[in-house]
C-alpha cells in the first residue's frame, strides 16, 4: 500500500503511461489481497495527470451522475480528449509564437527609433500565453449533452 500512497506521474508522463502503471499497481495489490476503494484509485488517478488534462477532467468529473465509476472508465473518457490536447496545446503554441514574433518586432521596432535620441527603457510584463485557459474549443460541447 505504501506504493499506492507514493504513487505519482513523472514529469511529461502520457496518459497512457500513467494508466499502465496504476494498473499495474492495482493489479500487483489485488493480487496480494489488498483492495482500496475505488474513489481512491480514481483519485490517485486524476491528481496524477499532467496540468493540460485538468479541463478535461473537470468535463468527465461534471457528467458522472451519481454513480462511482472506475478509473478505467475515466481513462476511457479522457482518451476521447487527446486529439482536443494536442490541438489546444498547438493553439497555445501558435499563440507563444506570434507574441514572441510582436515582442522581436517591438524590440526591433523601439531600438532603431530611439537610435538617435535618449532611450530610457520602461518596465513592462509579459503574460505567459502557456497560462491562458482558451474557452473557445470546439470540444466544449461534446459534453454539453452532445455526446
Amino acid at each position: 500500500m505504501d506504493e499506492f500512497d507514493k504513487f505519482a506521474a513523472k514529469k511529461g508522463e502520457s496518459l497512457e503511461s500513467v494508466y499502465e502503471r496504476l494498473t499495474t499497481l492495482v493489479n500487483i495489490m489485488d493480487h496480494n489481497n489488498v483492495y482500496p476503494i475505488s474513489v481512491s484509485i480514481n483519485t490517485k488517478f486524476i491528481n496524477c495527470l499532467q496540468p493540460d488534462w485538468s479541463k478535461y477532467v473537470t468535463m468527465v468529473r461534471y457528467n458522472q451522475i451519481g454513480d462511482v465509476v472506475s478509473y478505467d472508465q475515466l481513462y476511457d473518457s479522457l482518451v476521447r480528449f487527446k486529439p482536443h490536447l494536442h490541438t489546444s496545446k498547438a493553439k497555445k503554441a501558435a499563440k507563444n509564437q506570434d507574441l514572441l514574433a510582436l515582442l522581436a518586432y517591438s524590440n526591433a521596432s523601439s531600438s532603431q527609433s530611439h537610435a538617435y535620441s535618449s532611450y530610457s527603457p520602461q518596465s513592462y510584463y509579459v503574460t505567459h500565453p502557456l497560462s491562458v485557459v482558451d474557452y473557445k474549443d470546439e470540444y466544449q460541447g461534446e459534453l454539453q449533452g452532445d455526446s
